[in-house]
């Protein structure tokens, strides 16, 4: 097995970050679950152009492709998982999925 690590420097944040194939691998696939449920979140039903222009926003910075610092990747999971909240029973899946991957 592989290891990776990741330096973090900036204000208020100096840490290295240690992650094994295994763990990255459930991370990402974790996150290419929230990016389909978001899409289906997206185009299940009408949402206020609002909340629609957060998700896409948000799901831009969780793309894989994304070059989002940490600390975006997380604001945007936490802005997924308060748009998830509001939106009741059909964003559970969505919310989910967030706590899985900052419980992570």
């Amino acid at each position: 097995m592989s290891n990776n690590y990741q330096f973090h420097s900036g204000t208020g944040d100096n840490n290295i970050t240690y992650h094994n194939d295994a763990a990255g691998t459930a991370e990402r696939e974790l996150l290419a679950r929230l990016l389909t449920e978001i899409d289906a979140l997206r185009t299940r039903d009408p949402l206020p152009d609002t909340t629609a222009a957060s998700l896409a926003d948000s799901r831009a910075l969780l793309a894989p492709d994304s070059d989002a610092s940490p600390r975006e990747r997380r604001s945007a999971l936490n802005s997924v998982a308060a748009i998830a909240t509001a939106l009741g029973a059909i964003g559970t899946p969505v919310l989910g999925l967030v706590q899985q991957i900052l419980g992570a």
